[in-house]
């Protein structure tokens, strides 16, 4: 049936005059999510069990966020342990329209970033199967090993974005990073280039040169 010949009532959508003709909404949208039998793909006809879209709005302009982060560590040349004693985070967030959430992506954002850089790390066996894929296995920072944090709000209203606001929902996991690396590279003299930044990869980079902070 044409769209326009459609009605909707108590979550029931049908065709106008034919009530038996009809689909929950539900279904529609547990299919659209869900199926996956007509996914068309090059050697499949017909249309795709998902929902998709197929058009997209970029605007002519717009600003881009701008975000910068303070890292404090303290490393155990014996154990090679580092600890995040504070971090803080300042970013240029346009407006910021609801501030305690705009905080709270900045803190979760530097969580994901601690976590990439220090302990994150996806293992592999030989058939491409992910073999730490459980919170036991899979080492994430949990609420207990966050540092002391200080969420910096800079309002430059952005002309072209809601409310002058800008983006801070990624933005924030990425700084973290870097800051924490060279924070290492401060602390020990070593400069690494991949994480996550281990215990064991700190304790060969420093037997490997030789080093000692004695």
């Amino acid at each position: 049936a044409d769209s326009a010949d459609l009605d909707i009532e108590d979550m029931q959508i049908f065709v106008k005059g034919s009530p038996d003709r009809s689909v929950s909404a539900a279904k529609i949208c547990r299919d659209g999510i869900y199926n996956f039998t007509n996914m068309a793909t090059g050697e499949l006809e017909g249309e795709p069990g998902q929902i998709q879209a197929y058009i997209s709005y970029k605007p002519d302009n717009n600003s881009p966020p701008f975000f910068c982060t303070y890292v404090e560590v303290e490393v155990d040349t014996e154990t090679g342990e580092v600890e995040v004693l504070e971090l803080v985070s300042s970013h240029d967030i346009g407006r910021a329209i609801h501030p305690a959430i705009c905080e709270g992506q900045m803190e979760g954002g530097a969580q994901q970033g601690l976590g990439m850089v220090l302990t994150e790390e996806t293992y592999f066996d030989e058939k491409g199967f992910a073999t730490n894929n459980s919170f036991t296995d899979y080492k994430m920072l949990g609420a207990s090993d966050m540092p002391k944090m200080t969420s910096i709000l800079v309002e430059n209203p952005d002309p072209f974005g809601p409310f002058g606001a800008k983006s801070v929902g990624e933005a924030g996991l990425v700084t973290p990073v870097g800051a924490t690396a060279n924070a290492i590279y401060q602390a020990t003299g070593i400069q690494f280039t991949q994480g996550p930044i281990t215990p064991e990869k700190i304790l060969h980079a420093i037997k490997e040169r030789g080093l000692s902070y004695t």
